[in-house]
Formats: structure tokens, sequence, C-alpha cells
């Protein structure tokens, strides 16, 4: 990592560890992801997956370390800027979270929708003409 990247970094993780009870589910994660970076993270069951996730989106406290995403430090946010922080985010769950009453455009419309985006921009990216 060199300094220019981490000027564009979007998400920085330093030395994050995570335990479960006595378990160490994460171990020292650094990480750099640069604004425009497309990442997928893939593993076996049990290997942190889901667990660096929920850190990223605040629904998991870390044990150790720091997390940084634009430039805000996510162990001094706010409750009230969660939310915003959240919206900014893309993330395809493994059981998808889906509204089983509405069709594949309309969840995705009302992820858009709650993001702040125009019908068009929203009619656009779903490939619905």
């Amino acid at each position: 990592m060199n300094d220019k990247n981490n000027k564009n970094s979007i998400i920085r993780l330093f030395n994050v560890s995570k335990r479960f009870g006595g378990k160490l589910a994460l171990k020292n994660i650094t990480l750099d992801i640069q604004q425009g970076e497309f990442i997928f993270i893939s593993g076996p069951s049990g290997a942190g997956k889901s667990t660096l996730l929920k850190i990223l989106y605040l629904a998991d406290n870390i044990f150790e370390g720091q997390v940084l995403i634009d430039g805000m430090n996510l162990s001094r946010i706010s409750s009230s800027k969660l939310p915003v922080l959240r919206r900014r985010f893309g993330i395809v769950f493994q059981d998808f979270k889906l509204i089983p009453t509405r069709t594949v455009y309309e969840n995705i419309a009302l992820v858009l929708e709650a993001a702040g985006k125009k019908t068009s921009f929203i009619k656009k990216k779903s490939c619905r003409y």
C-alpha cells in the first residue's frame, strides 16, 4: 500500500479482530478498498465472511482494531448517522433478504428509493424500460 492509493480508500481496516466468546473469528485483518473497486469475499463456511460484512455495516462490533469508512471511524459514529452509512453499502446476503410479496424489480427499486435515487435512475439500473 502506498500513500497515493490510501487517499482513495473508501474502506480501511487496521488490525481488526473479532471474538465470539473464546473463539477468534477474525484475526488481525488489515484491508484497503479503493473507491470504485468491485470486490467479493469467498471462503469456506466459518471463515469469517459474514462477520467481516457485519462489522462494516455495524451489525457487529470489533474486538480490536479500527474501521474507517469514507474517513469516518466506525467506533465514533453516532446512532443517527448509522442509517445513512448503511444506505451506502451494496451487499447481497446469502438468503437475499427479498420481500416475497414483491417482484424482483420492486425489491431492487425499494432499496434504491431508500437511498434517495430518482425513478429514472431506478428504471435504468434495474433494466426495466
